[in-house]
């Protein structure tokens, strides 16, 4: 009875250790398109040195991407050459935004009465976020945080609650889901 309890233990054993190795060798299982969640805002009060009070949230996603190629490296962010130029040659010889431009697109929204009403920041929220597996290929995963700082001035609206879609896209192109954070407050009096 011993000898089969031992048994059992060393193939219970050895079976764990195989699968945890293969789970090594071989990583994640991500699609190879972009896939972000939620994770938290948070909102801070802050003071620049000319005595200038903002309120700053923090957005941090989860994000998964089978085949790594995630960000924009500096030259890339500084330079913009093709695919990643502010504007791309339409057919007729016209110019238009490049989807491609910005790999971090977030939408504002603030709510008004009971309604959420969309918000266009000057300058854009959109950005961009650096080469996330640097000189690797293959699955990745992590977290992702982005700022926005809201300068508090006497007309500033007190108690402003905003919300925000965000999506990400590959270096492929390939757009992540859309994920919407939990509302936070600005200016809160």
């Amino acid at each position: 009875m011993l000898r089969r309890y031992i048994l059992y233990a060393a193939g219970f054993v050895i079976l764990t250790i195989s699968s945890f190795s293969c789970e090594l060798i071989t990583g994640p299982n991500f699609p190879d398109a972009p896939k972000i969640s939620f994770r938290d805002i948070r909102k801070f009060r802050v003071t620049d040195r000319l005595g200038n009070t903002n309120d700053s949230i923090s957005i941090a996603l989860k994000f998964q991407d089978g085949d790594g190629d995630l960000g924009l490296t500096q030259e890339e962010i500084d330079n913009h050459p093709p695919p990643y130029q502010q504007l791309i040659q339409n057919p007729d010889g016209s110019t238009s935004p490049n989807p491609r431009y910005y790999n971090y697109y977030i939408q504002q929204y603030r709510k008004v009465n009971e309604d959420w009403v969309p918000e266009d920041r000057l300058p854009s929220l959109k950005g961009h976020f650096p080469v996330l597996n640097e000189g690797k290929k293959g699955p990745i995963e992590g977290t992702l945080y982005y700022a926005v700082s809201f300068p508090l001035t006497p007309s500033s609206a007190a108690n402003a609650i905003y919300k925000y879609d965000i999506y990400i896209l590959d270096r492929a192109g390939n757009a992540s889901n859309t994920i919407t954070t939990s509302e936070v407050i600005i200016n809160e009096k």
